[in-house]
């Protein structure tokens, strides 16, 4: 058994759009879905609306661009129709990349209602953003380990050895690990995937490793409540 829990770095690692930039986010709440004739699926979040992509069972996010238009442009009563959206780059340009970290891999995601921090033009309570993504088939060799914050958990293999494929320390769900469900469904730490695979040099290309699913170990997920988090690792034995 390894340990997670080494150098554990800064105490505090704070996600916001103008920091995203240039970090390696890639490598690493029902929502109304239909699919659509080019393989696209779309949700288009009106004002005062939460972002929700959805995927059928064993499929996984892909984001792929997102958009934003005047309310008027779109039927908010059918928000996985594609809405006439606006030519001007008003969205941040970290805007895909935060998505796409909090999204991709995932079943389904639940992202913050149109606000200005998303946008480099002046805002209009009126607007609303469209998110363009694929579902694509989950691999079936991918298993997932959930850890309430302070426990422990272990990862493990019968036979092969361990490669990490995704993880996250935050929430994003409403009812993991608490009794009372959480609005902050976009809570992560930015260093969770690159520290389980430094600290364990250690869960890399070993059986199993262990440890306690705590900030001082994976880094501080930020744009979080007070409520328990969790680390979630999807990850495959090779």
């Amino acid at each position: 058994m390894l340990r997670l829990g080494l150098d554990p770095g800064p105490s505090a690692i704070l996600i916001s759009l103008e920091r995203l930039h240039g970090l390696e986010f890639l490598s690493v709440l029902a929502a109304t879905w239909c699919w659509i004739s080019d393989g696209q699926l779309y949700d288009v979040a009106c004002p005062g609306v939460n972002s929700q992509l959805q995927c059928p069972e064993e499929h996984v996010i892909e984001v792929l661009s997102v958009q934003h238009g005047a309310k008027s442009s779109a039927d908010c009563t059918a928000r996985s129709q594609p809405a006439v959206v606006s030519d001007e780059k008003c969205i941040h340009k970290d805007m895909i990349g935060w998505i796409k970290f909090i999204c991709d891999k995932l079943e389904q995601c639940r992202l913050p209602k149109p606000n200005r921090q998303m946008f480099v033009c002046d805002y209009s309570e009126d607007t609303f953003v469209q998110i363009t993504y694929n579902c694509n088939k989950k691999s079936a060799d991918v298993r997932t380990t959930v850890v309430c914050e302070d426990q422990a958990g272990v990862l493990e293999c019968e036979t092969g050895v361990l490669n990490i494929v995704r993880a996250n320390f935050g929430r994003l769900d409403m009812n993991t690990c608490t009794d009372t469900p959480s609005d902050m469904t976009f809570c992560a730490s930015p260093t969770a995937a690159g520290r389980l695979k430094t600290l364990c040099v250690l869960c890399e290309g070993k059986q199993s490793c262990d440890g306690n699913a705590t900030s001082a170990n994976l880094g501080e997920p930020a744009q979080c409540d007070d409520l328990p988090k969790y680390l979630t690792v999807d990850y495959v034995c090779q």
